[in-house]
């Protein structure tokens, strides 16, 4: 019983996830091209005194949309990267690259794809590191009314 509950609550948080992650789409392919870009700086400081800063911007275009952010912490760590999600004709394809220390980079793409005859949400995603070696995920959502 405790396995299944444990089970229930993983499927519950990746269908959350994965709403979450359309919504956020939703809103960089729907709402963004109103408003043409956006930009925002957030500041966190810990416990000992050190900050991190992450400075985020969005620029949007009929076809999609392009995220950039750098994160600047102590000690001369800083990481940078940048987002682009495109709208298909049934979802969405994205690529991230993120920079490291020392030119270490990862990439990861993804699509995402309604299929209404299924009424299934289907969500491949790549992600390769520095070292070139990489993993897939595959993972379908089905509806019912």
């Amino acid at each position: 019983m405790v396995a299944s509950i444990a089970a229930s609550n993983d499927v519950q948080r990746q269908y959350i996830l994965s709403i979450f992650f359309v919504l956020f789409v939703a809103f960089a392919l729907i709402l963004l091209p109103e408003m043409g870009h956006a930009r925002r700086t957030t500041t966190y400081t810990g416990p000992a005194g050190r900050t991190v800063q992450k400075s985020t911007g969005w620029s949007a275009s009929p076809s999609g949309v392009h995220r950039s952010s750098t994160v600047a912490g102590p000690n001369g760590y800083s990481a940078t990267g940048q987002t682009i999600v495109h709208r298909t004709g049934n979802g969405y394809s994205s690529n991230t690259t993120m920079y490291g220390p020392n030119g270490n980079s990862v990439n990861r793409s993804s699509t995402g794809t309604w299929d209404p005859v299924t009424n299934t949400w289907i969500k491949n995603t790549t992600t390769t590191g520095p070292a070139g070696n990489s993993y897939s995920t595959s993972r379908s959502t089905s509806f019912s009314q």
